[in-house]
């Protein structure tokens, strides 16, 4: 019998991601230290997630799920052949990665003209709303104390504009996303900076908010720079070449001063796009680049992730997470799709797209210095701990796969 062509091109994907495994447990990182291993590794992982992310559209899953996994499977989740911790040049390669991935983001920022009042107002009462309700449950439900609740509270509201592709489809959704991120984030930063000043919180909590907002000002002072001395070259393979290099020096010298990457990023490309001309040109490079740092980032992530964490959950965490995916289902997938009417097929979709997550919570609870991971250090590290990670792994997996599946669905219905 015959077997079709869509049976071979799985199968090929499986050796693929079969070998890639071999060579990286056979690698010269299993029996002795070399210059090499880095790369090794990285070549390695690469060839895992691209293999993976084929094998996911397959299964009319996103990318971003097989890019995710192939990482927990080689890293300290799995059969721990990639060890970031341990390693400062992977370490590099993820920071300029996320680079990368704030700058992309933050081209997509702008115009505008379609936020108006009421749909802020949306956004607003969203963030307000998932952060009273898990905070009040936490405490009738948990009995934990209330400035626990507040923080646990504080991590459920948070936004996310950088996962995924910036397509054309969710533009819309990775601008409300910025809004909210902002919302969402000025909560996180006022807790932590009030508990710290009370002293429930260790003292390390200032310099870590202050370095966030300074990363921000440097990137948008960065851009500023660029912009108003017309420093951007002037062929498309200059612009490529000077990105690259910009993502590469920015990564290793805030690796030095212990900034974070993600909010530079992001800044700088703000303000880039504010020029109409530049901001078609940079979004054109960046998407004929493609995928590829997308794919790099969320598999070191995936190998930086330790589930092994969650052997065994603390009593609270399922219902911490229950309580946190209802409101987040209800007052940010429904009310938005409501609200938030946008013109075009898509805009009954736009709720379930504001959902996904995972950067920028990775970034600050996962930060080469200090983190959100550090901030509790008392009998309720463990949970927070186990909720940060949990929320992480529902938000870029569950989540994405629930997105994709409302966009085919109203896809569908409205070709019919």
């Amino acid at each position: 019998m015959r077997l079709p062509l869509r049976f071979f091109l799985p199968m090929k994907d499986i050796v693929v991601a079969a070998v890639a495994l071999f060579l990286g447990a056979l690698g010269p990182q299993s029996y002795q230290q070399s210059s090499f291993d880095p790369l090794w590794m990285l070549g390695m992982i690469v060839l895992l997630a691209y293999s993976f992310g084929r094998l996911a559209r397959l299964l009319h899953l996103p990318s971003m799920v097989g890019w995710i996994c192939a990482g927990l499977v080689v890293g300290s989740s799995g059969l721990e052949l990639v060890s970031l911790q341990e390693n400062d040049t992977l370490l590099l390669v993820r920071q300029a990665a996320v680079v990368w991935v704030g700058f992309q983001v933050g081209l997509h920022v702008w115009p505008l003209s379609w936020l108006d009042w009421k749909r802020v107002g949306v956004v607003l009462g969203s963030t307000l709303g998932v952060w009273a309700i898990v905070s009040a449950s936490c405490v009738l439900l948990l009995g934990v104390p209330w400035w626990f609740a507040l923080l646990l509270g504080a991590l459920s509201c948070m936004w996310e504009p950088f996962t995924g592709m910036p397509a054309a489809r969710r533009h819309r959704a990775i601008q409300v996303g910025v809004v909210g991120s902002a919302v969402s984030l000025l909560v996180m930063q006022v807790e932590l900076l009030w508990l710290a000043a009370v002293g429930t919180l260790g003292e390390d909590v200032f310099p870590f908010v202050g370095r966030f907002f300074a990363s921000l000002l440097i990137g948008a002072l960065a851009a500023g720079v660029v912009r108003t001395f017309s420093l951007l070259p002037k062929s498309v393979h200059g612009l490529l070449l000077g990105l690259f290099v910009a993502c590469c020096a920015s990564a290793l010298l805030f690796n030095v001063v212990q900034l974070h990457p993600l909010p530079f990023g992001f800044a700088a490309g703000a303000v880039l796009a504010q020029g109409a001309s530049w901001r078609r040109r940079l979004r054109y490079i960046l998407f004929r680049i493609g995928p590829m740092p997308l794919l790099l980032y969320f598999a070191l992530l995936g190998a930086t992730l330790n589930v092994r964490v969650l052997n065994a959950p603390q009593s609270g965490l399922l219902v911490v997470l229950m309580v946190s995916m209802g409101a987040l289902f209800v007052l940010r997938g429904i009310i938005p799709a409501l609200y938030l009417r946008l013109r075009g097929r898509l805009q009954h979709d736009l709720g379930w797209e504001l959902l996904p997550r995972g950067v920028l919570l990775f970034e600050l609870c996962y930060a080469v210095d200090f983190g959100l991971l550090d901030v509790l250090t008392g009998p309720q590290a463990i949970l927070w701990q186990q909720y940060i990670l949990s929320d992480i792994l529902i938000s870029a997996l569950f989540y994405a796969v629930l997105a994709r599946l409302a966009f085919y669905l109203s896809t569908r219905s409205a070709r019919k």
